[in-house]
């Protein structure tokens, strides 16, 4: 991160880099940082598992959490329990 901080400096580079990827190093303060809103980025993730019951602790915990934050899109059926 510090090289690509020296880089971008030198006012002949650019960088897209998430904000706090690093804790270890503040960005100089004569660099600006420029939140990216638009577009909206979404990506589908599929996940396949076998149906079997029941199933491991650990994989069960995994379609708890999972449940808890998973986005149906639009018109799709929501995943059964």
């Amino acid at each position: 991160m510090m090289m690509l901080h020296v880089h971008v400096r030198s006012g002949k580079w650019a960088t897209i880099a998430a904000l706090g990827a690093d804790p270890r190093f503040e960005p100089p303060r004569e660099l600006k940082a420029i939140p990216l809103t638009e577009p909206a980025v979404t990506h589908t993730i599929g996940l396949i598992i076998q149906s079997r019951e029941p199933h491991p602790p650990v994989l069960s915990a995994f379609l708890k959490c999972v449940k808890k934050v998973a986005m149906v899109p639009k018109g799709q059926p929501v995943p059964a329990s």
